[in-house]
């Protein structure tokens, strides 16, 4: 079975996390590269080519004004629309590239790619 949120495949650890935190109403955000976006052929379509899926977990907040944050709680402060929240990152291997963040054919966006690789491989 493929768990996927937001059109990215993730682990079937990160899809439970999701949904475990969202049904305590608290929210879970997936944070993918800028680099996603370029859709460079070389590099993992699914994680971006970090080899790593971050999802980011919002575990207090809102505030006007940002929280103390104990040391090496693994938890960070942020700002969204003018609001304090406190955060914490967690990573999962990518299950597309299996953690080396270059691209496999099979999972490629690009048809043509995938034609050609498979007359390579005949």
């Amino acid at each position: 079975m493929t768990w996927v949120l937001n059109d990215t495949v993730v682990p079937q650890v990160a899809y439970e996390d999701c949904r475990r935190i969202k049904g305590a109403s608290g929210k879970c955000h997936l944070m993918l590269p800028e680099v996603y976006q370029l859709r460079n052929p070389s590099i993992c379509i699914n994680c971006g080519g970090i080899g790593e899926i971050i999802i980011e977990t919002i575990v207090g907040g809102p505030q006007p004004s940002p929280m103390r944050v104990e040391p090496n709680s693994g938890a960070a402060t942020t700002c969204i629309d003018d609001q304090w929240y406190k955060r914490k990152l967690n990573s999962y291997i990518c299950v597309v590239c299996n953690g080396t963040g270059k691209s496999r054919p099979e999972y490629s966006d690009d048809r043509e790619t995938r034609e050609q690789v498979r007359e390579m491989q005949l």
